[in-house]
């Protein structure tokens, strides 16, 4: 996660609050997207490898051992779009299986 738009998402959270809109981050992880399977692809290629092998390993890399989907990365936005997210502002999601390690 990159640390200037953590930032940024701090100070547009702080500057907009009074006019009750909220600004939030969405880290998406490993996602299984078109995008996803073309880099897997790639790199199997790049290795002479066969691409199941690949997307294998990096699903295995994810302490959930899968890639997530569109779904549940929609699910997060959903939820904090509606009434049930009114007080989550200026923060960063992580939605990548446990993948990074980092706290922020």
């Amino acid at each position: 996660m990159r640390s200037a738009v953590i930032g940024w998402a701090k100070t547009l959270s702080r500057e907009l609050a009074g006019d009750n809109i909220l600004f939030n981050n969405i880290c998406p992880g490993r996602i299984d997207t078109e995008r996803a399977q073309k880099l897997n692809k790639a790199r199997a290629d790049r290795l002479k490898r066969p691409v199941e092998d690949i997307n294998r390993e990096m699903a295995a890399e994810v302490p959930l051992g899968r890639y997530g989907t569109a779904e549940e990365v929609a699910d997060l936005i959903v939820f904090l779009g509606s009434d049930r997210g009114t007080y989550i502002t200026g923060t960063t999601i992580a939605v990548d299986g446990g993948l990074v390690r980092a706290t922020q």
